[in-house]
């Protein structure tokens, strides 16, 4: 073997060692490093591998964060945007109040060339929570351009006179029945738990809710035995004669007259008109004047103060 063929055999068992050195501490040289300084050989041997760009990943996961975060948003804002409702028949989006749907006629019994002024319809708040809704000056007009104006009622009805007008607002539960007729006290109002009792003092048409507070019973336990039955006898509302609430004037008795007179609206009302369920959600309107509807088919529109559109019905 010649000089030269030993040198590269030497060279090569070299190299080898020098290449399994470099793969065991990766990073702490390079093998190009090592051949630089050998004359004749050049640096375009390498074993480094080309690591990837850190910027690049970053971008592409900015870019993927972006987009999720896009997604989310897109989808988000179409939860929390409302759908806006569809415009009746000949009106707009611009034409729809902005509590539209929340106000609708329920119902309407239509006047009669017989009953002309035996008319009525209703309004109730439907979906309306933690808001209040006046509707007082709204007004509901029919095909022939006749129309109606919501008035003001007495919200806290007494029997002393003293009670004001003001404006119907609405709330959680609320209607109002608005009659073609004649209010027999002259007002009208909203109704509450003792209304009842009015019946016996007034002719209503129809007659007012006979859901009047039930005595306790606990409470007439100590009375004679004869005022009990007549008590237990006595009818939701129903307010006792004064032949009636005399038999019971004296003796042990007192105590069941008291009570016994307590049962009218008078009284009915101091007891209860602080608990919170006293008041009803139902209004009464006597408008005492023919409704200029159609007596056969009509559509009816409720409009609000400003004159946007709440709801239309049709019968």
């Amino acid at each position: 073997m010649n000089k030269v063929a030993l040198f590269l055999a030497i060279l090569l068992v070299i190299v080898g060692a020098i290449y399994g050195i470099s793969q065991s501490f990766k990073g702490s040289f390079k093998l190009g490093d090592i051949f630089s300084e050998i004359p004749g050989f050049s640096r375009k041997i390498s074993t480094s591998t080309k690591p990837v760009s850190p910027v690049k990943v970053t971008t592409q996961e900015a870019q993927r964060k972006a987009q999720e975060a896009k997604a989310t948003t897109t989808v988000s804002k179409q939860t929390q945007e409302p759908k806006l409702p569809t415009p009746p028949q000949g009106f707009s989006q611009n034409d729809l109040s902005s509590v539209y749907g929340k106000v609708q006629i329920t119902t309407v019994t239509k006047p009669s060339y017989a009953s002309p002024r035996r008319g009525k319809f209703t309004l109730k708040a439907i979906g309306v929570k933690n808001e209040s809704i006046d509707i007082t000056g709204w007004r509901v007009k029919g095909n022939s351009g006749g129309e109606i104006y919501i008035p003001q009622a007495s919200a806290d009805y007494t029997l002393s006179g003293w009670m004001s007008n003001g404006d119907i607002i609405f709330g959680t539960g609320s209607y109002v029945t608005v009659y073609s007729t004649r209010s027999t006290v002259g007002r009208n109002m909203r109704l509450n738990k003792c209304f009842g009792y009015l019946n016996e003092l007034y002719t209503f048409n129809p007659r007012l809710p006979n859901n009047c507070p039930s005595y306790d019973r606990k409470q007439i336990g100590t009375f004679s035995g004869a005022c009990q039955t007549f008590i237990r006898s006595l009818s939701a509302c129903e307010v006792p004669t004064a032949n009636e609430k005399n038999q019971f004037g004296g003796g042990a008795d007192v105590a069941c007259r008291a009570l016994l007179d307590t049962f009218n609206y008078g009284g009915c009302y101091k007891a209860y008109r602080g608990n919170s369920d006293f008041f009803s959600g139902e209004w009464r309107v006597w408008i005492d004047a023919e409704l200029p509807f159609d007596t056969e088919h009509d559509r009816l529109v409720l409009y609000d103060k400003s004159g946007k559109v709440v709801d239309v019905y049709t019968y």
